[in-house]
């Protein structure tokens, strides 16, 4: 059951250059497309630990990873902290969810409080066995910038989630918001919030 879980960590990616011109590991122009796209990063302020070690009993591990591969740019445009990026993984034995959680402030009697959150999870489950879950609830089928989505809700948590085809099988936006504290109703946004974040993903193959 996907559940909130904080818990700040980091993770960097070097690219080892030589230092002698003659030599042609030198020339990123020699690299594969792949290994060029990954080693450019999107500007990322905070950095967190590396996601946590997958059993992968299945034979399936989640390796797009969001706290490191979207940028600041698409959740500030969003109105959440880039600043507050912290790791919330989900680990079990034959599927995981692996991405970051930021918060949503606002100015509550004088005070900057967390008046919600956006959560962004690579997982190794499909869409289909998301559609099978007993515990969603206000399922419905979508598209998001005409990718297949699936819209959904946690029986004991009200906030939204659209789940789309990603990396490693299913890629999860997810949004909250207190209703005690913000007049601002996340799952009032979560298709917006999904648009944006998909226009980052990469396509599906």
């Amino acid at each position: 059951m996907i559940r909130r879980l904080g818990a700040a960590t980091v993770v960097a990616a070097t690219l080892t250059i030589t230092a002698c011109t003659g030599d042609k590991s030198s020339d990123t122009s020699n690299l594969e497309p792949s290994s060029q796209q990954q080693s450019a990063r999107p500007p990322i302020a905070v950095t967190v630990g590396p996601a946590p070690a997958q059993p992968g009993k299945s034979g399936r591990v989640a390796g797009y990873d969001s706290c490191t591969q979207i940028g600041d740019d698409v959740v500030t445009a969003l109105g959440f902290d880039a600043a507050s990026r912290h790791r919330a993984d989900f680990v079990f034995d034959h599927y995981s969810f692996i991405g970051c959680e930021f918060d949503r402030m606002e100015d509550v009697r004088g005070q900057q409080l967390r008046v919600g959150s956006l959560t962004l999870w690579s997982s190794t489950l499909s869409l289909d066995e998301l559609r099978e879950r007993p515990d969603f609830l206000a399922k419905r089928e979508l598209t998001v910038n005409g990718r297949e989505a699936f819209g959904h809700r946690l029986e004991d948590d009200p906030a939204c989630n659209i789940a789309m085809p990603g990396p490693d099988g299913v890629f999860v936006v997810k949004v909250s918001s207190s209703a005690a504290l913000t007049k601002w109703v996340a799952c009032e946004h979560i298709e917006e919030a999904a648009q944006a974040v998909e226009a980052v993903l990469p396509p599906v193959k």
